[in-house]
């Protein structure tokens, strides 16, 4: 299980402090990463893969595809992208009452505080 924090309020707080429009769109909300117990902060300059290989390696599961989501701070928003070509992964809000599923070729923000992802590759549940 992967989990997510999005800090909307350090944002806010540098973009109040810049006073333009352009300070407000071109400021990303910290988010960070969470993955058995290891933090990551994610940077919002490039794209961060996670997968068997990538910025967060999962695992040498061989079910796993090499590169299967993706991180990426693009139009005021933090986005999760599906870039693998079978599996699907689970999105929902930290309390659990809000679910998605992220099809392979599927994007969509993250708009909660606090998300969890899980996923299933082969036997394993992450």
């Amino acid at each position: 299980m992967l989990r997510t924090t999005v800090n909307r309020a350090a944002a806010n707080t540098e973009m109040e402090s810049t006073g333009t429009d352009a300070g407000r769109q071109a400021e990303a909300a910290p988010l960070r990463l969470e993955f058995a117990g290891e933090w990551i902060d994610v940077p919002p300059d490039s794209a961060f893969i996670i997968g068997r290989e990538g910025d967060l390696e999962i695992d040498d599961n061989p079910y796993l595809h090499r590169h299967f989501l993706e991180l990426q701070y693009r139009d005021g928003f933090w986005w999760l992208a599906n870039v693998g070509v079978l599996l699907a992964a689970t999105i929902s809000s930290a309390g659990g009452a809000v679910q998605s599923w992220l099809s392979p070729g599927a994007r969509m923000p993250l708009v909660f505080e606090r998300s969890v992802i899980v996923f299933t590759a082969g036997p394993v549940t992450y």
